[in-house]
């Protein structure tokens, strides 16, 4: 009878414990998460700014290239 209720106590003790550490790892997980998410996030921004500049520049390298064959030659 006796083991019994140290054991009880010793399971009490281990879950009292256990569960603080169980959440902090949960809550660290999600902090992870969100942080990729929105690095995840802001990468892809950025690749489409980067594909919109490299769009306008070879338009205004075609634009240029026209121009230039459109001058008369000397």
């Amino acid at each position: 009878m006796l083991s019994l209720a140290i054991t009880d106590h010793l399971i009490t003790v281990g879950i009292a414990v256990a569960s603080p550490i169980i959440l902090g790892v949960l809550g660290f997980l999600l902090k992870l998460y969100s942080t990729i998410s929105l690095h995840s996030k802001q990468l892809e921004t950025h690749d489409r700014r980067i594909s919109s500049v490299m769009q306008s520049v070879s338009k205004m390298e075609d634009k240029q290239y026209s121009i230039v064959q459109k001058l008369p030659s000397k």
